[in-house]
């Protein structure tokens, strides 16, 4: 990590990155955005020239690149393999959820994860929802959500 702010990576250039994270690291005063990258070249090379950073079509070539962690906003079936190759690059990681399609793929991601002395972490959006706090309310208390 650089002396004041995080050098991330970010891993899909699709439409949550875009509407979502692109603009939540643009915001974050601790983080630099400092490489995109995309199986798609158009995707890469549009994110990568609208943010002013260094794009990629090729994962290993992304991964050796000189960033802290990455952000991985990619469809569910990839974010374990995809864990995995950052992990072993040496890069911490945020991903979104569900952080593995099943649990052996979880915890396969566990037993790489420990052996690196990385972090690891699952995003949940919804974790602070109104909508979700009260259901969880709900629950806790036994009561119907119409009470």
């Amino acid at each position: 990590m650089t002396k004041d702010k995080l050098k991330l990576g970010v891993v899909g250039c699709g439409r949550i990155a875009q509407a979502a994270h692109f603009p939540a690291v643009q915001k974050a005063k601790n983080v630099e955005l400092a490489a995109v990258f995309d199986p798609s070249a158009l995707l890469a090379k549009g994110a990568g020239l609208q943010l002013g950073v260094p794009a990629y079509t090729e994962q290993q070539e992304f991964l050796n690149a000189g960033f802290d962690a990455v952000l991985i906003a990619i469809p569910d079936r990839f974010h374990v393999p995809v864990s995995i190759a950052a992990l072993q690059a040496g890069k911490h990681v945020l991903v979104e959820k569900p952080v593995a399609v099943t649990t052996a793929e979880a915890e396969t991601l566990v037993r790489v994860l420990d052996t690196t002395g990385l972090q690891l972490q699952v995003g949940s959006m919804k974790r602070f929802d109104p909508g979700i706090a009260r259901a969880q309310r709900v629950i806790e208390e036994g009561g119907s959500a119409g009470s």
